[in-house]
């Protein structure tokens, strides 16, 4: 794991940080969000095989809105590493790594269906668990949980 740090520190300096995880994981913070596709090649070259899953939070009083975490797994040694990725704005907009890693693609679209948070490049960006003329995204905070927005019963 303290070669992967370093490789990741050597090319991305100041924008990474790590901080202490839970367990045997370690935490990343990439503050530059035009890097990911990059430091995720530089990951999966450098033994992380695996994006096991890709998911996000909604921080709706933060400047950032929005966090997505990537949790990596390495099988040989077997490593875990979560990569956070802070985004800023309502619908903020990434780099797709769904050419990195083939199961991004379904986590992207999981991604932009319950949180709006849109991944360029991506093949086929479109709603996965929601229907096409939907609207809104139910895992942000703000999103009501009684009203008039509950079509799905009518």
């Amino acid at each position: 794991m303290k070669q992967t740090i370093g490789l990741l520190t050597k090319y991305f300096g100041d924008i990474i940080e790590v901080q202490p995880g839970l367990r045997d994981e370690t935490f990343i913070l990439l503050k530059d969000a035009s890097r990911i596709r990059e430091s995720m090649e530089l990951l999966r070259d450098n033994g992380f095989s695996m994006l096991i899953d890709l998911t996000a939070v909604h921080y709706p009083k933060r400047e950032q809105k929005f966090e997505l975490i990537y949790n990596m797994l390495a099988m040989e040694p077997l490593l875990r590493l979560v990569v956070k990725v802070p985004l800023e704005g309502k619908y903020p907009e990434v780099e797709s790594v769904s050419s990195v890693f083939k199961t991004a693609n379904w986590y992207e679209r999981e991604v932009y269906d319950m949180f709006g948070v849109r991944f360029k490049n991506h093949p086929n960006l479109k709603r996965i668990l929601m229907w096409e003329e939907y609207e809104g995204h139910p895992l942000r905070k703000e999103f009501p949980l009684e009203g008039d927005n509950l079509h799905c019963y009518d």
